[in-house]
């Protein structure tokens, strides 16, 4: 029987994020995965567009916007508790969810310069 297609040789080298000493791979590569953080991505757009300078208003569609960067996060880190997520400092979770964005949209090969960052800021907090 003759090959039509190896999957495995197109298949993307897996990406990852060192937190607390283990790495994480993120899980932004797979359909299911891309179509999920899309989605919440959308989410914050749709949230960011509407933000009003308006008190109480602005502050609850702030939080808003940060739980979905924690799911956003927890989606393509599926191996880091959505609860130690929360725990990060917020320039952390930025970071990371900058770093995840980067890798959705094909960024550089190797290591981001947003996951080194995050790792060492990580090192910091513990």
């Amino acid at each position: 029987m003759s090959q039509l297609l190896n999957l495995d040789q197109l298949l993307p080298e897996e990406k990852y994020v060192v937190f607390k000493g283990v790495n994480h791979i993120l899980a932004t590569n797979s359909v299911e995965s891309w179509l999920k953080l899309m989605a919440y991505r959308q989410q914050i757009l749709s949230v960011s567009e509407t933000m009003t300078e308006d008190g109480a208003e602005a502050e609850a569609m702030a939080s808003e916007m940060v739980d979905l960067q924690v799911k956003i996060a927890a989606i393509a880190c599926p191996t880091i508790p959505e609860s130690d997520l929360r725990q990060l400092p917020m320039t952390v979770l930025m970071k990371l969810v900058e770093a995840i964005g980067q890798e959705m949209s094909g960024g550089a090969g190797g290591e981001t310069e947003a996951a080194g960052e995050v790792e060492a800021e990580e090192a910091a907090v513990m």
